[in-house]
């Protein structure tokens, strides 16, 4: 057997970027070839339900990423809360390239890829607003003020993303993350 050219997490991540600009009804197979360097009958070995297939490995790892890199730190009591906000903030800075990168929520949330993905996206969606709602929590907010911040969080950060690339300037992502540390620095 010959040694595969791309490793799981590489092609995986490749597809990410290729998914995460161009949603999943926008990406081709040829697109996904060449963000991959693999032709088309080894993506189809590696995934045969094609393109479903490679956005739920996608998704998995998305959520696995965020999971522990993000969501971790919201929840993690053993550190301070100020440390729990700045590695969450940080992070969310990493992953989206301070404001250059498409969310995945909104590249799988167009019509017919919502159709097929919605239960994963909802997943994704509640396990994001629940980690900053126990983080509001954790700093001493009423749950229901708590509740209401976390779901406020998610609006910024999706609407940053969307302002940041339409307009170019990635400065209104960086002060949203901003505005988000205020917001808990009651």
């Amino acid at each position: 057997m010959r040694p595969q050219k791309i490793n799981d997490e590489e092609l995986i991540k490749s597809i990410f970027q290729s998914i995460r600009s161009k949603g999943f009804d926008g990406v081709s197979i040829r697109d996904l070839e060449k963000c991959s360097g693999l032709k088309k009958a080894s993506l189809y070995h590696r995934f045969p339900n094609g393109k479903i297939e490679m956005t739920q490995k996608v998704m998995a790892f998305v959520a696995d990423w965020v999971s522990q890199n993000i969501l971790s730190f919201l929840k993690d009591q053993n550190l301070d809360i100020e440390t729990r906000l700045d590695k969450a903030l940080e992070n969310i800075s990493l992953f989206y390239n301070n404001g250059e990168y498409t969310c995945l929520f909104k590249a799988l949330s167009l019509e017919n890829s919502y159709s097929i993905f919605d239960k994963e996206l909802e997943k994704g969606m509640t396990n994001w607003i629940g980690a900053w709602e126990q983080f509001g929590i954790d700093k001493g907010l009423d749950p229901i003020l708590a509740k209401e911040n976390a779901v406020k969080v998610m609006i910024q950060i999706q609407g940053a993303l969307t302002v940041s690339k339409v307009m170019k300037k990635n400065e209104v992502f960086t002060q949203t993350l901003k505005n988000i540390a205020q917001l808990y620095q009651l």
